[in-house]
């Protein structure tokens, strides 16, 4: 959304726009709830910044989006789907909120675990020595 269509859905008094905020995932802790409704995505960092806030997580599942959360640590809705999105918004905020604490747990331990920079950089790690073990044999 631009501010000229968040003007025209009488939004502007509901919405800034703040532009590069550096540091913006130490803010993410003040949130109800974290939103990624995009129609192609990679690895977000906003999304592993939510995790580690503990926030809980509505999603499109497009790209690398469930590579990173499952069902059981995010809402995942399909791309373009808003009444999806919005039910699982309203689920996250209001209708469960029991399952909405559990999720943000559980993303923030997934995380941890997995997306750790000690366990990336250890994954890669094995990647290459295996890369390396192979050329030698061949």
């Amino acid at each position: 959304m631009d501010a000229a269509r968040a003007a025209a859905l009488g939004l502007t008094d509901r919405l800034y726009w703040l532009g590069l905020v550096p540091d913006a995932g130490l803010l993410a802790s003040a949130f109800d709830v974290f939103v990624l409704s995009s129609r192609t995505a990679g690895t977000p960092i906003a999304l592993l910044e939510a995790m580690a806030a503990r926030l809980p997580i509505v999603a499109t599942a497009v790209g690398g989006v469930p590579d990173v959360v499952s069902k059981d640590e995010a809402w995942l809705v399909p791309s373009e789907d808003p009444a999806a999105l919005a039910a699982a918004l309203d689920a996250a905020l209001a209708a469960d909120p029991a399952r909405a604490r559990a999720h943000g747990e559980a993303a923030r331990r997934r995380v941890e675990r997995d997306f750790h920079p000690d366990a990336w950089l250890g994954a890669h790690e094995a990647l290459y020595a295996s890369v390396r073990r192979a050329g030698r044999r061949g």
